[in-house]
């Protein structure tokens, strides 16, 4: 479970930088007249910041996770 977690903290927070870089390509199309709604841009930068917080939240559950051999010794 605490490699599972691990996995999939780091898969969110691929995610979220992913979100982050779509949302830098909105503002420069924004600024250069690409026609993308600002809509759009704050929402990519919501997900971001909310994918971000989420893959630390996992991150910090996977440190935490006891390991398999701590519960066979007791």
């Amino acid at each position: 479970m605490r490699k599972f977690l691990g996995i999939l903290s780091a898969v969110v927070f691929a995610v979220s930088i992913f979100s982050a870089l779509l949302w830098m390509g909105g503002i420069a199309g924004a600024v250069t007249g690409g026609g993308r709604n600002t809509v759009d841009v704050d929402f990519l930068l919501g997900a971001a910041q909310v994918l971000f917080v989420l893959s630390l939240m996992l991150a910090v559950v996977a440190f935490c996770w006891p390991k398999v051999a701590q519960l066979n010794n007791e």
